[in-house]
């Protein structure tokens, strides 16, 4: 960690660069990667509006596929909370995406699927996103795009495997945690804790029977859903924290870990600030200098 850092400055620098936030809230410094730049073809496999009817934006899950073998295979390998950066020929720019699926979830042996939750962004004027425009509408499966797989090695699990998870997010930021609730399902290990927040049960409600069946099974002890649409007070995934406390002192108290995942402003600053009283904000700061208070938010 860095002590002394301007905050703000850090943010518009990462803005700037077209930066996710890697590193723990205090002080919330981008880890810079090391790793080369190696790019692939991936292939547009097929994908799926998860939100119709919203009074939001759409949401989609998209499905990219990269050979599990030959010349290309030598990156496609990737754990629970890591990224993906996609481009078009036209626009020169990445994108990065949390991604939501693992390695061995492919219905081929000769294929690695990866798994995006993508919201169709649009400009003042109307027009889409580039990026956001090209996977959610104007590309058809089989088209292609370059892509590159990059750990976040801090938003992996790491040391906190054999240890309970606080799961926070909202919208396409469940991507990231339903990575790590498919490897702890997997793996085994201490049940999970997950708090969502979207508008309305009726049309956003991401992955819904999944996230019932985890509950179901036992991956998950608890499951909050947050729909702020849905009540007069519009509650947000802050708000249920807020009204958790004591569930979070114990579980904390438990050697659980913390792991957020979505928008930075509004959602993860709200996270932050009610965690610091439920916490104190010392003991925050050292789960997140120990590892166990972990963020990808953008």
């Amino acid at each position: 960690d860095v002590v002394g850092v301007d905050a703000d400055a850090l943010t518009a620098w990462h803005d700037a660069l077209g930066i996710k936030e890697l590193g723990p809230v205090a002080p919330g410094i981008a880890a810079p990667l090391s790793e080369p730049e190696v790019w692939q073809t991936a292939t547009l496999a097929r994908r799926q509006h998860m939100n119709p009817g919203s009074a939001g934006e759409p949401v989609y899950w998209v499905e990219l596929e990269l050979p599990a073998s030959g010349a290309q295979s030598q990156r496609n390998d990737w754990e629970a909370g890591d990224i993906v950066d996609v481009r078009l020929a036209a626009d020169a720019t990445p994108r990065t995406y949390t991604l939501a699926t693992l390695p061995d979830e492919s219905d081929s042996p000769q294929t690695r699927t990866l798994g995006l939750i993508v919201r169709q962004q649009r400009h003042p004027d109307g027009s889409l996103g580039v990026m956001s425009g090209w996977l959610t509408h104007a590309a058809q499966p089989g088209d292609t795009l370059p892509l590159k797989l990059r750990a976040q090695s801090n938003f992996r699990i790491d040391g906190n495997i054999q240890r309970s998870l606080i799961l926070i997010g909202n919208g396409t930021g469940l991507a990231g945690l339903a990575a790590h609730l498919k490897a702890r399902e997997a793996s085994g290990g201490p049940p999970c804790w997950l708090i969502f927040g979207e508008r309305h049960i009726a049309h956003d409600f991401l992955l819904q029977t999944q996230l019932e069946r985890w509950r179901d099974d036992g991956v998950l002890a608890r499951l909050d859903c947050v729909f702020s649409r849905d009540s007069s007070d519009h509650p947000y995934v802050q708000h249920r924290l807020a009204a958790s406390q004591d569930a979070v002192r114990q579980w904390i108290a438990r050697d659980a870990a913390i792991y957020v995942c979505g928008s930075r402003l509004g959602m993860a600053e709200g996270v932050d600030h009610a965690l610091a009283e439920a916490l104190g904000r010392d003991v925050l700061d050292t789960l997140a200098v120990n590892g166990r208070y972990r963020r990808d938010v953008y």
